[in-house]
Order: structure tokens, then C-alpha cells, then sequence
């Protein structure tokens, strides 16, 4: 499971999942767009601490520094990818 968050990614991740949940607790009566957001702050949370999104897998995308195609690029820097 190669990583596909990057550092800057993770940080703002976490923040958005704490003001998500914030928001959800705060208010005395939560809807179900409350609910939703939770559980995206849930899906934000987890991604940022495993470093791994599978939405971005699915597309193909990555904010890691240093993740090329061929996922050599974690342990060899002169990757001509």
C-alpha cells in the first residue's frame, strides 16, 4: 500500500476532520448533513493518519513528493520517472 497523502495534505485533513466534528457535536440538533459530514471527517482522519486515499488511488492521483508511476521513487532518487 504505497502512500498517495502528502505531509501538507495530512495536515489539512486533520483540520478539516476536527472543525467537521466540531461542527457536529456543537449543535444540539444534528440532521442527517450533519451525520454526513461526521463520517467524511471520519474518512479525512483516517487518510490523513494511514497516508493512503482510495479516492485518489482510484484516479490516479497523489500528493505524496517522490511518488512517480513506477513506485520506485520512495527508495531510489535518481528515478527517471
Amino acid at each position: 500500500m504505497k502512500k498517495n497523502v502528502g505531509a501538507i495534505d495530512s495536515v489539512i485533513r486533520i483540520d478539516l476532520a476536527f472543525i467537521l466534528g466540531y461542527i457536529y457535536y456543537s449543535y444540539p440538533h444534528p440532521t442527517i448533513w450533519y451525520t454526513v459530514g461526521l463520517l467524511f471527517a471520519g474518512h479525512l482522519l483516517g487518510t490523513a493518519v494511514f497516508g493512503m486515499d482510495p479516492i485518489y488511488k482510484l484516479f490516479g492521483l497523489s500528493t505524496n513528493i517522490g511518488v512517480g508511476k513506477c513506485g520506485t521513487c520512495e527508495t531510489d532518487k535518481n528515478c527517471p520517472c
